[in-house]
C-alpha cells in the first residue's frame, strides 16, 4: 500500500476511535437527561396533586363557614321570633282604664254597644236599692210571688266567669241573647235588679210581669228588656230585669212602650 493510501486510513481510523469514544461519552448524559426528566414529571405530578388537594381544602373550608354562618343567622332570627313572642302582649277583654261611660240627659247606657271601665261601681246604688225594697214591699203586699231576693250588683271578674259558663253551657250565639259581656252588663252599674220569686227563680209568670210592667216607673224603674224589642235591646225579653233610671224618666220611657235605647236616641 503506497504511504499516501496508508496515511488516509490511519486517518480514517482514528476518527472512527474519535466518534466512538464521543458516542459512549454521551450516552450518560442522555440518561441522566431522561432520568431528570422523569423527577421533574413526578414533582409537576406532586405539584399538581397538592394544589388539588389545596382547592379541595379550601372549598370545604368555606362551605363549612358558610353553613356555620347560615346556622348561625338562623338561631338569632329565631331567638329574636322567640323575644317578640314573650313581649307580645296577651290579648284582653278587659276594658281600658280610659273608658267613659256614656251618659245621656243624665242617663247611664250601657249595652252591647256602650261599656263602662271595670270599676265604674263600687256596688248598688243606695237610692235604688232603697226604691226596690219599696216595689218589692208592695207587690207582696198584693200576694204576688217576688221574694226579698234579687240579683243586683256584679263585679267585672263576676260577669265574666258568668258569661264564660253560660257560653259553655249553651254555646256563645245562644249566651249573648241573654247575657252581657264584662264590661257591658247594666249589673256592673250598681243600678239593675233580677227579680226572684220564693222558689228561687227569676220571675216569669204572667201575673207578676203585668204588675211589674205597670208599676215599675211609680218606682224609678223600667223593664229594661221589654217583649218584642230583642232586635233593638240585643237582649231576649225579661220581665224580671229592672234598670233604675229615675221617677221621671221611667214614667215616660214605660208610657212610650219604648225601650231606654229608643228614649236617648241611640237605637
Amino acid at each position: 500500500m503506497k504511504p499516501k493510501y496508508r496515511k488516509i486510513l490511519i486517518l480514517i481510523i482514528l476518527l472512527l476511535l474519535v466518534a466512538i469514544f464521543i458516542f459512549y461519552s454521551a450516552k450518560p448524559k442522555i440518561i441522566s437527561y431522561h432520568s431528570n426528566f422523569d423527577e421533574i414529571k413526578k414533582i409537576i405530578a406532586a405539584n399538581s396533586s397538592s394544589q388539588s388537594q389545596e382547592i379541595v381544602n379550601n372549598y370545604q373550608q368555606q362551605q363549612k363557614a358558610k353553613q356555620e354562618q347560615e346556622e348561625k343567622a338562623k338561631k338569632e332570627t329565631e331567638a329574636a321570633k322567640s323575644k317578640q313572642k314573650e313581649e307580645k302582649p296577651t290579648p284582653t277583654t278587659t276594658p281600658k282604664n280610659d273608658l267613659q261611660p256614656t251618659i245621656i240627659n243624665g242617663i247611664l247606657i250601657v249595652n252591647k254597644q256602650y261599656g263602662i271601665p271595670r270599676n265604674y261601681a263600687k256596688g248598688p246604688n243606695p237610692e235604688a236599692v232603697k226604691q226596690l225594697n219599696a216595689l218589692i214591699a208592695d207587690a207582696q203586699a198584693q200576694g204576688l210571688n217576688i221574694s226579698n231576693n234579687v240579683s243586683g250588683y256584679r263585679t267585672y271578674d263576676y260577669q265574666k266567669k258568668l258569661f264564660e259558663n253560660y257560653c259553655a253551657k249553651d254555646g256563645y250565639d245562644a249566651a249573648v241573647r241573654y247575657s252581657a259581656k264584662p264590661g257591658h252588663s247594666e249589673h256592673e252599674t250598681g243600678l239593675a235588679f233580677d227579680l226572684i220569686d220564693n222558689q228561687g227563680q227569676l220571675v216569669e209568670s204572667e201575673k207578676e210581669a203585668i204588675w211589674i210592667k205597670n208599676n215599675c216607673a211609680r218606682y224609678g224603674f223600667i223593664v229594661r228588656y221589654p217583649e218584642g224589642k230583642e232586635n233593638i235591646t240585643g237582649y231576649i225579653h225579661e220581665p224580671w230585669h229592672l234598670r233604675y233610671v229615675g221617677v221621671a224618666q221611667a214614667t215616660k220611657i214605660m208610657n212610650q212602650q219604648i225601650t231606654l235605647e229608643q228614649y236617648l236616641g241611640v237605637a
